[in-house]
């Protein structure tokens, strides 16, 4: 199934903003000393020196947040979403379909126009239980769920599927773009996090290098496709060893990228 582009504009909710209070130009239109000047700028005298325009508008689509399972590979040390230790006494690892169309059904009443499946990275390569569960369910991995979910929650709901899986092959890619209108996988640092002491020591999916490569397999497959960076204070001034605003240029630009 290949959903149809008008899928991708969906009804929104539109929301004026005053003029002359409207976004910092692209990146891309930026040289790095004048992205850089940019993070010590004060923004609203910034704001004033932008040109008005005649349609000033910012859209958002209501959604409907499904967290299919809660169990996750990696154990970040600032996430409080997965249960790092294990599940929680008489819980399964994943939500039943059933229950994800309960969930999918609320968000719609209450006027939701996307579905957002939430989730760890690839629960099943690290908890007996998350393969077990997953084995129940008649799938084979994770991203498999995802993507019979998705299909299930367009075709009984009309909500418009966006998946957060974590790292992926082209394949699996693949596979979700048949049912769900975007795909998003955060950058979060291209510092070295995963080293030892970091936010993301041992968590092998954290590696910027390999999520850069999810990344640019979107772009290739020409997948609607989010992405960002975290920020924290540190009690030590730690320097970035990586131009800004990520390592590596990106060659194949999404065809809708995420503000």
């Amino acid at each position: 199934m290949r959903l149809p582009l008008h899928a991708l504009t969906a009804p929104h909710h539109l929301f004026p903003v005053p003029p002359r209070r409207l976004a910092a130009p692209p990146v891309a239109s930026l040289t790095d000393t004048q992205a850089h000047a940019l993070v010590h700028e004060d923004w609203t005298a910034l704001s004033a020196q932008l040109p008005a325009r005649e349609h000033n508008l910012i859209t958002y689509s209501r959604k409907v947040f499904i967290p299919l399972t809660r169990l996750c590979r990696d154990s970040c040390g600032y996430c409080t979403f997965a249960h790092h230790g294990g599940l929680p006494p008489g819980a399964k690892a994943y939500l039943t379909p059933e229950e994800v169309l309960e969930i999918a059904a609320a968000g719609k009443a209450a006027g939701c126009t996307e579905a957002l499946f939430t989730l760890g990275d690839r629960p099943e390569a690290r908890w007996p239980a998350a393969r077990e569960h997953l084995a129940e369910l008649g799938h084979g991995s994770t991203i498999e769920y995802v993507a019979a979910m998705c299909k299930l929650v367009l075709r009984e709901t009309g909500l418009l599927p966006h998946t957060n899986v974590g790292l992926m092959d082209a394949r699996e890619v693949a596979l979700l773009r048949c049912y769900s209108v975007s795909q998003g996988l955060m950058l979060e640092s291209a510092s070295s996090l995963a080293e030892s002491g970091g936010a993301h020591a041992g968590c092998v999916t954290k590696l910027p290098k390999l999520r850069l490569q999810t990344i640019e397999r979107a772009g290739r497959l020409r997948v609607p496709f989010t992405t960002g960076g975290g920020a924290a204070w540190s009690p030590t001034p730690t320097p970035n060893p990586y131009p800004y605003p990520y390592p590596y240029p990106h060659p194949y630009p999404h065809p809708y990228p995420s503000p």
